[in-house]
């Protein structure tokens, strides 16, 4: 990152936080960015203003989420801001940038698309992240945290958005008459965060570490599988692959329900299947292996 660059990420920080923030928690006064750039529509601040102004708060109350209306602004309104999920980083800044002020997160969560009802597993994904990276720069980073808020309650209005996401832990059936609440499985996750007071040291919130099997198949897959039918020479003889659609099979291991490799009298006929512990298993017995070629060719060993 070269100095220009980092001139500007400040400048971009100070447009959109230091704004409030400097003049609160600093000096009283505009970062030194905003005075630059916008001299003739900041007011000027007296001595005595400015020691008014200075420590007024009891605390930096912070709002960190998915911003609704960011799209609608004008590219230069913008100050270079791009939507992030980096909550920790932004707390680290603020403990330098403001001198380890005490910081309670006022309002922190994403959303979820409006057809999600009570299935809201991306929502704790989030949930989850952002209050790791809080609990991250509490203990790693000496960040001044000493509260978390998430957003919020219920489903609503979101703005521009109107009623196409949902932000809330219970579900709200706008539809109905009396707008009956289901609670999600967000509120389960966040009952018992709340009970255990964060993420105690269990097994399941233990890191791993650790390799993968010999012979561990990994692989990419693409947005559809096309189908193909390709001739390959298996055994002296040829044989046909027929791939319907399908995830690919693994005819001897242990997520299969059943083999579905079957030797006609000229070919060998792999019909559609899905396997069902081990997702996308790119392989065919031990005498035939596969790549990719712009469509799914298999070859003999």
């Amino acid at each position: 990152m070269t100095e220009k660059n980092i001139k500007e990420c400040q400048k971009s920080l100070d447009f959109v936080l230091g704004w409030f923030a400097k003049p609160i928690f600093i000096n009283g006064d505009y970062p030194e960015s905003m005075r630059s750039n916008l001299s003739s529509l900041l007011p000027e601040f007296s001595e005595e203003d400015k020691k008014y102004i200075k420590g007024t708060a009891d605390f930096f109350a912070l709002s960190f989420g998915a911003t609704l209306s960011f799209q609608l602004l004008d590219s230069h309104m913008k100050f270079q801001q791009l939507e992030s999920i980096s909550l920790r980083q932004l707390l680290y800044w603020i403990n330098t940038e403001y001198n380890n002020p005490p910081v309670f997160i006022v309002e922190n969560s994403w959303f979820v698309s409006g057809s999600t009802k009570r299935d809201d597993a991306k929502y704790i994904y989030y949930l989850k992240k952002f209050i790791m990276e809080t609990l991250k720069a509490i203990r790693y980073d000496g960040v001044n945290v000493f509260g978390y808020t998430v957003w919020s309650l219920l489903d609503g209005f979101e703005w521009h958005r109107g009623y196409s996401i949902r932000r809330g832990l219970f579900y709200v059936d706008f539809q109905s008459h009396d707008k009956k609440l289901i609670p999600k499985s967000s509120v389960l996750f966040y009952q018992k965060l709340i009970e255990k007071n964060g993420f105690p040291p269990l097994p399941e919130n233990q890191p791993t570490a650790g390799v993968f099997p010999c012979g561990f198949a990994w692989g990419i897959v693409d947005n559809y599988i096309q189908a193909t039918l390709d001739y390959v020479v298996h055994q002296g003889q040829y044989a046909i692959i027929h791939a319907d659609f399908c995830s690919w099979l693994d005819t001897k291991g242990p997520c299969c329900h059943h083999s579905c490799l079957s030797y006609p009298d000229s070919a060998v006929q792999v019909t559609r299947h899905l396997c069902s512990a081990s997702p996308w298993h790119y392989y065919l017995a031990d005498k035939l292996k596969w790549y990719q070629q712009g469509s799914l060719i298999f070859t003999a060993k």
